[in-house]
């Protein structure tokens, strides 16, 4: 859960800062560790349109990977930082690892420069690189977060693959389904209104159905267009937020 805390720093400023952690009180443990006063604290909500904007997306399994490969090198934290940030052709990412750099030349573990540096990175992430400063072995922490985070683009190829005859069948079924209540139902509705034969229940009510579907066609068009806008929109941010 993410959290939003207003806090005092040490030199007198107040700051808001995003905050992952299990619950407000892990949230204001976290907040204290870092030299922090807190004012006010509070969840934020977790739907992807309330989400940040604009944040830097840090190529992940790319980075773990780097950094890595640097840190079995035989480089410190600091300076695998470093390397990766001087070498970054991405200004937008290249400014993130400075102020991950800088956060960490400040003394603040590699959990909270990362979280506050301003690219949009997965709580799990997050947490995992936080439970190896308990245990110091980022290495195995990274080696791990790679191996899980293929597997899981893996699954989601397959997934995507999987999911493309089922969804073209529907998105068929939704347009025959369209055009008979649109198109057909309302014009048998007229001819049977013409010829005054008495008809069972159902099918009077399907008759209305399709006549007022007729009467409100465009409305109703434009409602699915945005309804199925919106639907791939978010859909879109949550797969974004967590590649």
């Amino acid at each position: 859960m993410r959290f939003a805390v207003k806090a005092l720093q040490a030199g007198g400023g107040v700051v808001t800062l995003g905050i992952d952690a299990l619950d407000a009180d892990d949230a204001a443990a976290q907040a204290r560790a870092g030299g922090y006063r807190i004012l006010t604290l509070r969840a934020r909500p977790a739907w992807p349109l309330a989400r940040e904007r604009g944040a830097a997306r840090l190529p992940l399994v790319l980075f773990c990977q780097e950094l890595l490969s640097l840190l079995e090198a035989g480089l410190a934290l600091v300076e695998a930082i470093e390397t990766l940030a001087e070498k970054e052709a991405n200004p937008q990412l290249a400014r993130a690892l400075a102020k991950t750099l800088a956060r960490l030349r400040e003394g603040q573990p590699l959990s909270y420069s990362l979280e506050h540096c301003g690219a949009a990175l997965p709580p799990l992430f997050i947490a995992s690189v936080r439970a190896s400063e308990k245990t110091g072995a980022l290495p195995e922490t990274l080696e791990r977060f790679v191996a899980y985070q293929s597997q899981m683009d893996g699954v989601r190829r397959h997934i995507a693959s999987a999911s493309v005859y089922p969804l073209m069948l529907m998105a068929v079924g939704v347009l025959v389904t369209l055009f008979l209540m649109l198109y057909v139902v309302p014009r048998f509705s007229q001819v049977y209104a013409d010829l005054g034969t008495a008809l069972p229940w159902s099918s009077r009510l399907l008759m209305e159905w399709g006549r007022f579907l007729g009467a409100h066609a465009v409305a109703l068009a434009a409602g699915a267009v945005a309804l199925i806008t919106l639907a791939g929109y978010v859909l879109m941010q949550e797969a974004r937020s967590d590649g």
